[in-house]
């Protein structure tokens, strides 16, 4: 890995050097030893030179890019690298000279000159040791052992490239089952410990089957000649990208190392990144690795939870770490290095499309790790009881974060796993299994598909009613009520449900309570829509104290009832109040969670819509993008969060005309949702009807048709037959009607308007804006005389 050398301040490699002209300076000792002989060089001698066997130089005749086998690195290489000064000598073991060598000495001066050789090098490794701060740490990272056991190892060998003394750790090993033509890179950090590398590459073998002794790794630290490395620290940039290039082009088998799984040491060197970036450009198999042990304890975060309050624990953990890619951020010991590949990065993909690329390709790895532990758990079926619903809770936190990715149909798979076996174990009236009940109604709610998450969450109630012990459950139940409730605009059941939740947590908990905050949002939310922004304003009111006396004025929780009073002035058409709000809400979140997390990238889109408003297009549009851009970097490109800025940002386009531009994002968003939300969700529709409204505009009247029929048919379905008290039905046969009309098809046109007046007058009454807005167009195609 490039990056390890260039981070250590160095340079240049070894292969590279093709100068055999250059004789190391002369010794005092003429003596050479080799293979257990003793023999003379003509006069210039290199002194204590032991030469790398006749395998690795007909390699290099043959061109071969030589690996280290698996089986080496996590026997020989890993024990010298785990031992103290007494031991380091181990490392002589593959070399051609070894104890034996010196009983196979006849010859008693020989054996004098041999056993100094011997001294002299046990003295190098001393003085190794003592460089490197002493005795080895516990755990010692490739920079603990670079002189001590990496470069110590290669001392005293010729180099086979350049005939000069000190040669690359790879060079002084023979025989198959330690070196050969390398298969396999591995991408890391020099941070990384010794024992994580050689535990990262025997799973590497063992879960693709591949044998550890003819599995040949290409890892900088031994395969780069670092004695070369330390003399040419001044090795041109292009030269170290092209050097690179060769080597993953040649190998096209990438291992990346994950370590620790929380804040990966990977992440923060720009080498790194960058080494990703070129795989990718090569079509790289690349895979994603993480020491067991490492891997273990994410799960162990997963399934432990999370605390909710703080934000902090189990899943957020894991998606800060799955989300922190930002080559822009990352380090390099050469400030020029990474400007350079900045600058390269940004003149190919761009950062964030490379950042993107690496936090899916982490998301990906990870869904896969978290499926196959749960496939294994689930195994092994437990019988026991305690061990049921330990299942039962591992499968239920594994659904939490497909949840939290938007990938509610896997989500969905892993609660109804949970369930089963839970009701498995406890019978099917526990109030233990309304936990899940509840999350696979969130799901349903997600999804658009309301009378199934009301039924779910019902079935939650009912088991909690009876029992007292439940009652704090059950206050989130009837919140999660009142939200199904609220999403159908079916506002008066919404504020009932979202009172008993209140009453519920004022009883158990106190007026200040945080819980007593979120349903005050809740509640300040429906107000709002009904346009009641007294109340509104004062549930929001009540929400921020309580914040503010539990948190002080720099929470996450605090800036998203800032963005509930700045929607409540921008519904208002206060802009300069609701700017005011989201900027507040900006302020808290870029100090406590960070310019790119996906808490600011609402705040971005309330702010763009603010200025979509008033009318100033190019800025609503640069923070939709802006939210845009942190949505993809953090959520993955399928999430549906990215499908409402997706459409955010097509609004703007098409009040600008460019339907283009519009169709384009619309298209996008319409794709996200039809992958992760299915074919009948309220989304949908609304997106349908989007693009049926640019190419309505751009005049293309068979297509508008085409996506407002599509509109039209999924709101039936969702409808279940009772169109007629539907208003968002009655607008789609309005739309149908406005097309026909322009295509000069009056008659068609008159149906439609009539049905959708007949709709209106009986939900909104004839005396509401969209009422009357088709009034007029029925009463202008009258006026034709049809």
């Amino acid at each position: 890995m490039f990056s390890s050398c260039m981070d250590a301040g160095q340079g240049v490699f070894g292969w590279k050097n093709q100068d055999r002209g250059q004789n190391h300076e002369d010794r005092d000792d003429v003596v050479v030893v080799a293979n257990g002989t003793a023999r003379k060089e003509k006069n210039k001698i290199l002194s204590n030179t032991e030469f790398c066997g006749r395998d690795q130089e007909q390699n290099i005749a043959k061109d071969k890019v030589l690996g280290v086998s698996v089986h080496h690195l996590d026997t020989v290489f890993k024990k010298c690298s785990m031992e103290t000064i007494g031991s380091v000598s181990t490392m002589t073991e593959q070399n051609p000279t070894n104890s034996s060598d010196q009983q196979c000495i006849k010859d008693p001066k020989k054996k004098r000159l041999f056993s100094r050789w011997k001294n002299k090098k046990r003295q190098q490794q001393e003085v190794a040791i003592r460089n490197s701060g002493g005795d080895l740490p516990p755990s010692p990272t490739i920079y603990d052992i670079v002189d001590c056991v990496i470069k110590e190892k290669g001392r005293n060998v010729k180099c086979p490239r350049d005939g000069r003394l000190g040669a690359a750790y790879v060079d002084c090993l023979s025989g198959e089952d330690h070196v050969g033509k390398a298969n396999v890179m591995i991408s890391y950090g020099w941070g990384n410990t010794v024992e994580d590398i050689c535990a990262v590459l025997v799973k590497y073998c063992n879960d693709n089957k591949l044998d550890v002794k003819r599995t040949y790794v290409w890892i900088c630290c031994l395969c780069n000649n670092q004695f070369r490395v330390d003399e040419q620290s001044n090795v041109p940039f292009e030269e170290f990208e092209q050097i690179f290039e060769d080597k993953v082009v040649g190998i096209k088998n990438i291992v990346s190392l994950m370590s620790p799984w929380n804040s990966p040491v990977y992440l923060t060197r720009v080498w790194c990144i960058f080494e990703l970036h070129k795989a990718y450009s090569n079509s790289c198999n690349l895979m994603i690795a993480m020491p067991p042990e490492e891997e273990s304890k994410m799960i162990e975060s997963v399934i432990a939870g999370e605390n909710a309050d703080e934000g902090t624990g189990g899943v957020h953990d894991l998606f800060d770490a799955l989300n922190n890619t930002n080559i822009q951020d990352a380090q390099a010991s050469r400030e020029d290095d990474r400007n350079r590949i900045l600058q390269m990065v940004e003149e190919s993909t761009g950062a964030v499309v490379l950042n993107n690329q690496v936090n899916e390709m982490l998301r990906e790895w990870f869904r896969k790790t978290l499926d196959d532990f749960a496939t294994r758990e689930q195994s092994d079926r437990p019988t026991g009881e305690a061990e049921q619903i330990k299942l039962s809770w591992m499968l239920n936190q594994i659904g939490l974060v497909y949840d939290n990715q938007g990938e509610y149909d896997k989500a969905l798979e892993y609660f109804e796993r949970a369930h089963s076996i839970k009701e498995m174990a406890l019978g099917a009236d526990h109030p233990d299994l309304a936990t899940t009940y509840n999350n696979i109604g969130s799901i349903y709610d997600n999804k658009g598909d309301y009378p199934k998450a009301l039924d779910y969450y019902k079935k939650a109630r009912d088991l909690q009613k009876n029992h007292p012990d439940q009652y704090s459950s059950l206050a989130n139940t009837y919140n999660n009520i009142g939200l199904v409730y609220d999403n159908q605009e079916d506002y008066d059941k919404a504020i009932e449900n979202y009172e008993l939740s209140k009453d519920i947590r004022m009883r158990l908990f106190g007026k200040d309570h945080l819980s007593l905050a979120n349903v005050y949002n809740n509640i300040g939310a429906v107000y709002d829509k009904q346009g009641n922004f007294e109340n509104a304003f004062e549930c929001y009111n009540k929400a921020r104290m309580i914040e503010e006396k539990i948190y002080g004025k720099n929470h996450p929780q605090l800036a998203t009832t800032y963005g509930n009073i700045g929607l409540l002035y921008s519904s208002q058409g206060d802009y300069v109040k609701a700017l005011k709000y989201y900027e507040k809400a900006r302020v808290i979140e870029e100090k406590v969670v960070g310019k790119d997390h996906p808490d600011i990238a609402i705040t971005y889109n309330n702010i763009g819509g603010v200025y979509n408003n008033k009318g100033e297009n190019d800025i609503a549009l640069k923070y939709y993008k802006m939210a845009f851009e942190i949505e993809r970097q953090c959520l993955g490109k399928d999430h549906p969060t990215l499908a409402s800025t997706c459409t955010n940002i097509g609004g703007v386009y098409n009040d600008q005309g460019d339907y283009d531009k519009a169709i384009e994002y619309y298209e996008m968003a319409l794709n996200i949702e039809e992958k992760v939300l299915g074919q009948s969700n309220p989304e949908l529709v609304s997106t349908l009807a989007a693009i049926g409204a640019a190419y309505n505009d751009k005049g293309i009247y068979d297509m508008a048709l085409t996506y407002y029929q599509k509109a039209q048919n999924i709101q039936e379905a969702i409808d279940n037959g009772k169109n007629e008290d539907d208003p968002e039905y009655a607008y789609i046969l309005n739309n149908i009607g406005g097309v026909y009309m322009r295509q000069g098809q009056n008659s068609m046109a008159l149906t439609y308007f009539e049905k959708a007046l007949d709709i209106l007058n009986e939900t909104l009454g004839s005396d509401h804006i969209n009422t009357i807005s088709i009034s007029e167009s029925i009463a202008y195609l009258a006026s034709l005389e049809i």
